[in-house]
């Protein structure tokens, strides 16, 4: 019965060869020393990847601290310089003496209102529905607000300027007439110079006074 066993492979019920082994229990795919190995390693690769993501999220913070210093930088000349051209068209519009109807549909924060005026002190006044009206300096409002208005006044405000040059021109051709005139009438009351002047001597007062000399001496 032992020889059998020996010599005689053990067959399953399926009639298949079945392989015994007296030391490891037989698996698949490893063997348990393998097994471990490739669990060291991925705990290897892990470790590696995690130093890798730290050393990325360093980077990203670096290049993002940057650039919000560099946002804040242009945050702020953004509101000066708003706040500078609103004090140059308030000076503008003043001497002017001109104010201009907004479209309501170009401002799209102010597209529901029923009426935008920028008025003759740069002051942006809207009228909402209901007659409720907003009334602030145009550099109060968010820098696409202005950028918007002023983009729309622009084009009736170079026909202004353009008007008022004419107006000037005009004043300039009056004013060079009149410096003409008035150059032309100062020659004609303007003093001769003493060079000018040559002194006659009269004949009759000369005789006579050359008798006279001549008497005397006799």
């Amino acid at each position: 019965m032992t020889e059998d066993a020996e010599t005689n492979p053990q067959m399953d019920l399926e009639g298949n060869q079945v392989c015994k082994s007296s030391s490891f229990p037989y698996t698949d795919d490893y063997s348990a020393p393998q097994q471990l190995h490739r669990e060291a390693c991925d705990q290897d690769r892990h470790g590696v990847k995690i130093e890798e993501i730290e050393s990325k999220l360093c980077e990203l913070l670096e290049a993002m601290s940057a650039e919000t210093t560099e946002l804040g930088e242009f945050l702020k000349k953004e509101r000066e310089l708003t706040k500078e051209l609103y004090c140059i068209l308030r000076e503008i519009l003043v001497n002017l003496k001109t104010s201009f109807n907004i479209p309501a549909e170009s401002v799209t924060k102010l597209k529901y209102a029923n009426k935008i005026k920028l008025d003759t002190e740069a002051q942006l006044v809207v009228v909402w529905p209901g007659n409720k009206v907003d009334s602030k300096p145009l550099k109060d409002y968010s820098p696409d607000v202005v950028l918007t208005v002023l983009w729309t006044i622009f084009p009736e405000l170079e026909k202004m300027v353009k008007a008022h040059k004419e107006k000037a021109k005009r004043r300039v051709g009056f004013l060079e007439r009149i410096r003409k005139q008035m150059k032309t009438l100062q020659k004609a009351f303007a003093e001769p110079s003493n060079e000018g002047f040559k002194l006659v001597p009269d004949e009759s007062v000369e005789s006579s006074h050359v008798s006279s000399t001549q008497e005397s001496t006799s």
